[in-house]
Order: structure tokens, then C-alpha cells, then sequence
């Protein structure tokens, strides 16, 4: 399927290959993003960072900072990338699954002031590039330090104010499928209102990270480069997307949680992509409103809503259509119309019973079966969206004539 779109795409040029090759033959990773530039503060703001081996390795490291004591419960969105509890169980704490808003899909406020008494600690998820109504989930928090995941939001503001910048802390992933796809690698970002025992401790845990080998991080840059190859509107059709399911399940790609600081090539990929990241985002943002705007009068469908507050970063571009079977047939039939599609979280609540959840999150659990994230990325022109659109709703029409057939046989076979 030589035409087929892919689900996401990952801008790891050249340019950026060259830059994690002499940083690895330099053994010596490079300075963090100046918060001082002017480009730096447009993605990061200006505060206090620190790279990290991952995302995930970034919240533990903060959560042991906090020295909450181990069992402690943290509060998390159910629906969210099963990484977030990864990184809290590593920290010795134990994951609270919290409901989530059913128009946002981000953290229900209500839920945290019904927990609040049992939580130590809170990570409102910036989901799929949607910002958490910080407002609420601060007063509603009254004290719990909150640090939020960024890892999906870079370009996301609420009120103006930068995404992360609201609670103690927050932090971010450099992973491969990421808003900067450095092929790995993290950072940890401390806000004016922690304190400086929390600071302090932060700073001794991250100078204790274990150095990457080189051949590490060469791999990174080359598996790194490989993939985006893979993610090409030329290769993906015959060869990405029957080997993108392998690849993720190696975790070549995949951030860890373990003691290993970031690659050089990694944290000098950050760098490289910098400078171009916020018009791209800015490409993809307004790609998603045309998506919206093609998409808009279609019935029983929900599309990403943007509060007056807030204004979304679009990192991917869900869609909830009316149950798991519907989704099914829709993403089955998009992908043999040349459309790829993703089930983003659609196993959290299987995950999630690994860690103890017995079912305290119906929104979510029902959101989780009905999400479908569908190509929304910079590099599709109108043309494409339009054909992204078009074939979405000849799968939904298709897909709802499907399920009406199927419940007429059952009626008639009872």
C-alpha cells in the first residue's frame, strides 16, 4: 500500500543525524536549552531544567525529590499512557487512578477533591496536546504538589501561560513518536514555587545518572533515523507499518526507567529541532482546524473542543466515535482505504488492574474504547486532510451500516 498516510510523521533529517553522531564521538552531552534564547523560552519557558534518560525517568526522579515516602499514592488520569504509573511505581509510590473530563479527556478536577485526603502527590496528563484546566486542578490540589506531563503539550497555554509552568514542576519526552522526536531522552523542569530541599535533592539524584556508552547512543541516532525513514509517505505503505508493531516491542525506542542519563545524540537532537519546532507546530495546529472544520457537521462523533482559556498544541488528533466495535471497523477500514490510525490508550484499564484498579473511572474506561487518533501532522497539505476526512466518514458510514445489520440478525436469531 504504497499510498498509504501514516499515522503521525517524525522530523529527524539529516542535519539531525550528523549532530547525535559528533555528539557521540564527543562522549560529552550537550548543555541543556538555554532558557535565556528566545527560541528556547517560546518551547520551554524560562526555568530551571535538567535532561533526564526519559520521561518517565524524569518523573520518578522528581517524585523521589519530594521524598514522599515510599507507598505513597499519586494521583493519575486512568486514561494516559501506562509510562505515568511505570514512572511513579518506580519511585516507590503506588498510582490513584483519577477519572478524566469526558469533552477534554484530560483530568476531572471534581475527581482530585474527592482523593485529595488520600494523595500525596498529583500528574494532570496534558493529553494528545489538550491543557488540563490548571485553575481547578491547583485549587482543587489545596497544597498537594502537582507536577504536570508535558510530554504531549510543548505548545499548549492555558490562560496564556506555557503548559507545565503551573504546578512545582513538570517534565518532558524526547521519545521517538514525540512533539521533538530525538529518539530518546527527557528533562525534568522545576518551577519557581518548589523548594529549594526539593531542588537540591533533584539536582543530586540527576548528577548521579549513569553516562550512556557510545554505541548506546550511536544506536539511538541510528534507529532513530531509520524510523523516520520508515514514517516516509514512500517507505511506511510497503514496509513502516508492518514494522512499526516489531520495533515497539523490542523498545529500541522506548524510554526506560532505569538509572542511564540521556545520549548525547538525543539531547543534541532537542537542540537541532528547536529552532523549527514552533512553526511546525504551528502547521499542525492549524491542520487539525481544518480537520475540524471538515469534520464538524458529522453526527455522533466527538471532536477536540478547546476552551476559551486554553489554546491546544494539537500533538495528535482524537476522535471518539460511538463504541469499541465502531472504532474497530472504522480504523480496519480506513487503513484499506490508505489512512492509518492509532487506538491511543485503548488498554489502560487492563494495565491499570496490574496496579490494583478495580473500576473507580467509568469515563475513562469508556473513553478509552471509543478514541481513534487520525493524521493531523504538519506535512499533510489541504489536499490530504481532505482525503483524511473523506475517508473517515465513508469507514463511520460504512462501519454504522455494518453494526445495524449485525443487530438486526441478533434481534431476529433471539
Amino acid at each position: 500500500m504504497a499510498s498509504l498516510i501514516p499515522r503521525f510523521a517524525i522530523r529527524y533529517g539529516t542535519d539531525v543525524f550528523a549532530a547525535g553522531c559528533r555528539a557521540t564521538l564527543a562522549a560529552k552531552v550537550p548543555p541543556v536549552p538555554n532558557a535565556g534564547a528566545p527560541l528556547d523560552q517560546r518551547v520551554f519557558g524560562n526555568r530551571e531544567m535538567f535532561w533526564t534518560g526519559s520521561g518517565r525517568q524524569a518523573l520518578s526522579l522528581l517524585l523521589v525529590a519530594l521524598k514522599l515516602g515510599r507507598g505513597a499514592k499519586v494521583g493519575i488520569p486512568l486514561f494516559s499512557s501506562s509510562a505515568v504509573a511505570a514512572a511513579v511505581k518506580a519511585a516507590g509510590c503506588e498510582p490513584h487512578y483519577l477519572d478524566v473530563d469526558p469533552r477534554t479527556l484530560t483530568l476531572d478536577p471534581k475527581e482530585i477533591a474527592r482523593s485529595r485526603t488520600r494523595l500525596s502527590a498529583i500528574v494532570p496528563v496534558h493529553l494528545f496536546g489538550n491543557v488540563a484546566d490548571m485553575d481547578r486542578i491547583l485549587d482543587a490540589a489545596a497544597g498537594v504538589p502537582v507536577i504536570e506531563d508535558t510530554a504531549q503539550c510543548l505548545t499548549g497555554y492555558w490562560h496564556g501561560r506555557l503548559a507545565g509552568s503551573f504546578g512545582i514542576a513538570g517534565f518532558y519526552s524526547f521519545a521517538s513518536s514525540k512533539c521533538i522526536p530525538a529518539g530518546g531522552g527527557g528533562m525534568a523542569v522545576l518551577n519557581s514555587n518548589a523548594d529549594g530541599a526539593m531542588a537540591a535533592a533533584l539536582r543530586e539524584l540527576v548528577s548521579k545518572l549513569e553516562p550512556r556508552k557510545r554505541s548506546d547512543s550511536l544506536r539511538s541516532a541510528v534507529m532513530q533515523f531509520a524510523k523516520t525513514a520508515l514514517f516516509s509517505r514512500a517507505l511506511y505503505g510497503p514496509l513502516g507499518n508492518r514494522m512499526r508493531a516489531g520495533t515497539e516491542e523490542t523498545g529500541y525506542l522506548l524510554a526506560q526507567v532505569d538509572a542511564r542519563a540521556i545520549a548525547p545524540s538525543s539531547a543534541a537532537a532537542v537542540r537541532r529541532l528547536i529552532p523549527g519546532f514552533t512553526d511546525r507546530m504551528l502547521r499542525q495546529r492549524e491542520n487539525s482546524l481544518k480537520l475540524i472544520g471538515f469534520l464538524r457537521d458529522v453526527s455522533g462523533i466527538v471532536l477536540p473542543v478547546e476552551p476559551a482559556a486554553a489554546r491546544y498544541g494539537y500533538t495528535l488528533f482524537p476522535v471518539l466515535v460511538g463504541n469499541t466495535e465502531e472504532r474497530d471497523n472504522v480504523r480496519r477500514i480506513m487503513l484499506e482505504h490508505g489512512v492509518d490510525t492509532s487506538e491511543a490508550h485503548h488498554n489502560s484499564a487492563a494495565i491499570a488492574a496490574q496496579n490494583g484498579y478495580s473500576g473507580s473511572c467509568p469515563v475513562a474506561e469508556h473513553v478509552a474504547g471509543r478514541v481513534l487518533t487520525i493524521p493531523n501532522f504538519a506535512e499533510l497539505t489541504t489536499r490530504d486532510l481532505e482525503r483524511v476526512s473523506s475517508v473517515f466518514i465513508t469507514a463511520l458510514n460504512r462501519a454504522r451500516a455494518a453494526g445495524r445489520v449485525r443487530r438486526i440478525f441478533e434481534a431476529r436469531a433471539v
